[in-house]
């Protein structure tokens, strides 16, 4: 679970600044289930985001709901967002300098500037490299990633749309709760769908058009 870290006033106010709500969308007081609904998302997620550092206009106390600012709410997630997405190019600009040393390349090196054999060998060495992640389990090929997915999601919505018909028939819930379950477990399945689309999003497959790499290992 990523570490909590609270915002300062400044901090917030620099965010908000940086990722302003989009046109036409009003800066308002949300409770708990309103903010789930604002980013469709489970009310559960809303309280899993507290824990990592939330921004929270008023805190909820006995008799009293949580209230959330729609304009720090959104910043505080875009931010999120744009952190994972540098992480995760960083990750990748690690892994490439790692290729280059293997193959006693340095950052910048085209391959283009290669003789035909220093080319070979260093294809030759990215692809026993690569398969010497997938020996190790370190490499996964992204269709694999989106089987596992599509059947851990296809496992759960099954299960979720049953859900409440069983629970009603088991005596387990009231009739008149029955659709309270529904809108929980459907909600539940939205803030999946969303989490897998981000998480493909910030992880696009280039175009078989791009442009030449610029370094040798350029995604």
């Amino acid at each position: 679970m990523p570490e909590k870290h609270d915002l300062t006033p400044k901090e917030l106010e620099d965010l908000v600044s940086e990722f302003p709500l989009p046109e036409g969308v009003d800066d308002v007081l949300l409770n708990r289930q309103e903010l789930a609904d604002f980013f469709a998302v489970t009310a559960n997620t809303i309280t899993a985001w507290l824990g990592q550092g939330l921004p929270v206009e008023r805190e909820g106390t006995n008799g009293q709901a949580y209230e959330f600012r729609a304009s720090h709410c959104y910043a505080w997630r875009k931010a999120r967002e744009r952190n994972e997405h540098e992480r995760s190019a960083a990750a990748q600009s690690a892994i490439r300098a790692m290729r280059l040393a293997l193959t006693g390349g340095k950052p910048g090196d085209s391959i283009e500037a290669l003789s035909p054999k220093e080319k070979q060998e260093a294809i030759a060495a990215q692809l026993a490299y690569e398969q010497f992640q997938r020996a190790r389990n370190e490499l996964i090929d992204r269709g694999d990633v989106t089987e596992l997915l599509e059947g851990l999601f296809s496992t759960v919505r099954d299960v979720l749309a049953s859900l409440p018909d069983t629970m009603e028939r088991e005596n387990l819930i009231a009739p008149d709760d029955a659709e309270k379950v529904i809108d929980l477990c459907d909600g539940t399945l939205e803030d999946m769908r969303g989490q897998i689309a981000r998480f493909f999003e910030i992880r696009p497959l280039k175009a078989n058009d791009r442009k030449p790499a610029e370094t040798l290992f350029d995604a």
